[in-house]
């Protein structure tokens, strides 16, 4: 089975419609770093990504919400090369912007839409309720590196782990063998501009030793 439709076999199991998410490109297996991006939701409070069965897998190759998938995009390019610059990312058309990212899953924790200023509450309790599901598909990508965009202390509380802080509280993290190295980080859309978003993840890939040379399919040798 190829890994398109292994996620498809876990999103069969939910019991309402949902909008599909994950492996943004066929080559997500092939790549020497693996990244997870975890977000809330779907944003849309009109019905009409369930209306017209929208795939997120999909989604991202459009130019549609490219405030979320501009910057997701520069992410991905970043962590599959940290010497690379924020100028050198072309991002001119979907399909320059899809070429970074081939090694990136996109995971929303409550995957009915919702309104961009959802509960943190409600998000808890669709991953509470849904945690196997969501288990089942983070098994899928064995990610070296997990963004959690402004949901860290869910997947905190559900997978059990502590976190471990870094100096002046900012960023704090914890380690999984289904998650790698899970990062508290922002959202992707959030009001801050993209190159400091960039300066941010790029200190941190720093600092858990992405950017050593010897560093090798998630390992530091």
């Amino acid at each position: 089975m190829t890994l398109r439709e292994k996620e498809d076999v876990v999103f069969g199991k939910y019991t309402s419609q949902i909008v599909p998410d994950g492996a943004l490109g066929e080559a997500y297996e092939s790549v020497p770093r693996r990244l997870l991006v975890i977000l809330k939701e779907p944003n849309d409070e009109t019905g009409w990504l369930l209306e017209n069965g929208v795939d997120f897998r999909d989604f991202a190759r459009d130019h549609k919400r490219r405030a979320t998938w501009d910057n997701v995009a520069r992410w991905s390019a970043l962590f599959q090369d940290p010497s690379i610059d924020i100028g050198d990312i072309d991002l001119s058309s979907k399909e320059s912007r899809f070429q970074y990212l081939q090694g990136t899953a996109v995971v929303n924790l409550k995957k009915i839409p919702g309104a961009s200023r959802s509960s943190y509450r409600e998000i808890g309790a669709a991953a509470e309720e849904n945690w196997e599901l969501l288990r089942e598909q983070f098994q899928l990508y064995r990610p070296n590196l997990t963004i959690a965009g402004g949901v860290f202390g869910i997947i905190k509380a559900q997978t059990g782990r502590a976190e471990i802080p870094q100096s002046k509280g900012r960023f704090p993290y914890f380690k999984h063998e289904e998650l790698g190295v899970c990062i508290d980080f922002y959202h992707p859309q959030c009001r801050r501009s993209k190159t400091e978003l960039f300066r941010f993840l790029r200190d941190q890939l720093a600092f858990h030793g992405f950017c050593d040379q010897r560093f090798n399919n998630g390992i530091s040798l």
